[in-house]
């Protein structure tokens, strides 16, 4: 299935199969077909593709989600034109976001109902989940009715002096044949090469209109029609009857044209493919229900084992404290064995001992002791004194003798490190830092690839001045990274209070302060603020406001209720550990619900020139004179921010991985 990408709650950045992307709401019924395979109308995908040259025009009448607007746009290139056509205002919006996107700019989008004559006509907008099915028929399920304006695609043709079409795309809900009788000469003069229209009873019916009506009338005019897998099951055919059906549009061909109809289509093989891959999609479903049941009985076999384990090692422990026990018993069993045997000897020893005649006669002499010289009596003391046994008593040792050699002094640790050489670092104090960015970024765009002072261009008089900074509006406008965010939040900023954060020349900020933003414009740069707020006092643009940041927790100083934060390609060049406390001051600057929008650098460009130190790599991006530049992704971004705490409404890479887009939501 093609990528999706979150974009915003209740949109998917899409990657179709033909080379372009799509802003779509997965709930819708058309948007859904197309997030299937990433191509809508294979048939008619391939047979646009090869008819379509560079240089045509081509219309999309009912342009619904601009699909069939991108694809045409994609095809004609800069120097064709695609005019796109929808009644609903929701459809023009989504066209329009969608061209802006992909910077497409051959495209017009129009909000008109095609019709054959001049006037307003009620539009039925239907449910949010059959979005294609809007018509100015009534229709089930109608979400509003409008009042929408009607004209005759002559009109139209005539007023962009348009000579020739070579496609007209016609898909709109039953007006099919008021939009054929309002082509007048186009259609009877054949300066329409080819038309591809719906041709379904279902639909043409809501007007009173019908497959044989449609026919009649291209035929009269001499148009050939031509059908998908029916005479020709692979491709394209011409049709001997024209039968409604609504799997796939018809093609009807101008008899002037020369050229034939290619009559071998892809989409065949896209259909068996998309087939095979739906049977293999059941088969892995299968395989993954399969695999469920067998892990929910492994997870059953192994808590079963676990239980086990743990029985077998209580029994374990209740065996290893029984055999402890009864070798704790045998110890004191062989103990009490021995010391009985001793006592026993003992007892041996001193029976003898009793029965000797030396006992005895010790006895004998102890009983006549006592009777000469009775126990306590002065005579026993005398006796004791003069006949007892000297007491020899070993010299003690000297206490020099005895002690211990005195201990060495032990080294002293320390935290130094020795033989060690470190490479030294330079350490930069955060209002230096402040001073080299400002030195920087004085210069700025002077045109699309040049650059220059902003300090220069204020010497310029009025007129010099208003004459180059529109030129340059025009230069960068037609860029597709600053087209499609201005495309994008136009609307959103509407009303909304902002700060802009490195304004440069004010280019995208002027965009959005005309779309109706309050902004306040900070920059390290004095002059390059005093260059925007004098291209706002010349052109009377209001809404503007200005602050200087001398350090980086000077957003602290203004109030805290701003509803976005713009960083366009300016705190990357800052080291992320410098910089850290002037995200958190934006941060805090936020209001919850507000968002925190961000152009910088991602890590596969890094990567891709090198991987260099950040002061090395940003002499890559930016010139000699850049201090620094480092890359971002979405975890480095947030983890700025905290901690205050965001969630990521758009993260994604753009130009060739050579920037990425962060849209972030304060929580």
């Amino acid at each position: 299935m093609p990528r999706q990408t979150p974009i915003m709650s209740n949109l998917v950045l899409l990657h179709t199969r033909v080379g372009f992307d799509l802003l779509v709401d997965p709930n819708d019924y058309l948007s859904a077909l197309l997030s299937k395979d990433g191509v809508y109308e294979a048939p008619e995908t391939d047979l646009v593709a090869r008819i379509v040259r560079t240089g045509d025009i081509c219309i999309d009448a009912g342009c619904h989600l601009g699909y069939y607007s991108c694809l045409f746009a994609k095809l004609v290139g800069n120097k064709g034109r695609v005019y796109s056509f929808d009644a609903s205002p929701y459809a023009c919006l989504g066209t329009k976001r969608n061209l802006g996107l992909n910077g497409f700019c051959s495209a017009n989008v129009m909000q008109v109902a095609l019709a054959d004559t001049e006037g307003t006509r009620p539009f039925h907008v239907s449910a949010d989940d059959q979005t294609g099915l809007s018509s100015l028929g009534a229709i089930p399920n109608i979400k509003e009715t409008i009042l929408v304006r009607s004209s005759p695609l002559e009109a139209f043709l005539e007023d962009q002096c348009v000579e020739r079409v070579r496609l007209l795309k016609l898909d709109v809900e039953g007006a099919e044949e008021m939009v054929l009788r309002g082509l007048g000469s186009f259609l009877v003069a054949h300066l329409i090469d080819y038309i591809l229209i719906e041709c379904f009873d279902e639909r043409l019916q809501l007007l009173e209109s019908s497959t044989k009506k449609i026919t009649d009338i291209l035929k009269s005019a001499g148009y050939k029609p031509w059908g998908y897998g029916m005479e020709n099951q692979v491709g394209w055919s011409q049709a001997a009857e024209v039968r409604s059906r609504g799997d796939c549009n018809y093609l009807f061909s101008s008899p002037a044209l020369a050229e034939q109809i290619p009559t071998i289509s892809l989409a065949a093989a896209l259909d068996w493919t998309q087939a095979r891959r739906d049977d293999l999609l059941k088969q892995s479903d299968q395989l993954v229900r399969e695999n469920s049941t067998l892990k929910m009985e492994n997870d059953r076999l192994v808590r079963e084992d676990s239980a086990l384990k743990l029985r077998l090692e209580k029994l374990q422990d209740d065996t290893d404290w029984l055999l402890e026990s009864i070798k704790t018993h045998e110890q004191k069993s062989a103990r009490h064995t021995a010391e009985t045997a001793q006592l026993v000897a003992e007892k041996a020893i001193w029976d003898a001992v009793q029965r000797s005649v030396s006992w005895r006669m010790l006895n004998k002499w102890r009983s006549v002791q006592n009777r000469l010289v009775p126990a306590g009596s002065f005579r026993r003391n005398v006796y004791d004194s003069l006949i007892a046994p000297l007491r020899k008593r070993r010299p003690s040792k000297s206490k020099a003798e005895g002690a211990l050699p005195p201990d060495r002094p032990a080294e002293v640790e320390t935290n130094q490190l020795r033989g060690v050489q470190m490479e030294r670092v330079e350490v930069i104090e955060p209002s230096a830092w402040i001073r080299r960015l400002a030195e920087k970024w004085q210069e700025i765009p002077t045109t699309a690839m040049g650059r220059g002072s902003s300090l220069e261009q204020l010497r310029l008089s009025d007129t010099a001045f208003l004459s180059w900074w529109d030129g340059l509006e025009r230069e960068v406008m037609s860029q597709q990274q600053a087209y499609w965010v201005i495309e994008v939040y136009r609307d959103f900023v509407r009303g909304k209070k902002m700060i802009e954060v490195g304004p440069g020349t004010g280019i995208i900020g002027v965009q959005f302060l005309r779309a109706g933003a309050q902004i306040t414009f900070m920059d390290v740069v004095e002059s390059n603020l005093k260059l925007v707020e004098r291209v706002c006092r010349l052109k009377g643009i209001e809404g503007a406001s200005f602050f200087p940041i001398y350090e980086f927790r000077d957003p602290l100083k203004v109030p805290d209720d701003y509803d976005v934060v713009l960083a366009r390609g300016s705190l990357h060049h800052t080291p992320a550990d410098v910089v850290k406390p002037e995200f958190e001051a934006l941060a805090s600057r936020i209001k919850v619900g507000g968002r925190f929008l961000a152009l910088t650098y991602p890590k596969e460009r890094w990567a891709r020139e090198g991987s260099k130190t950040f002061n090395e790599w940003g002499k890559n991006t930016d010139g000699d004179t850049t201090p620094w530049a480092e890359w971002y992704d979405t975890e480095k971004l947030l983890a700025q921010l905290s901690p205050f705490q965001f969630r990521t409404l758009m993260a994604f890479n753009l130009h060739n991985d050579d920037f990425n887009w962060f849209d972030l939501q304060r929580m």
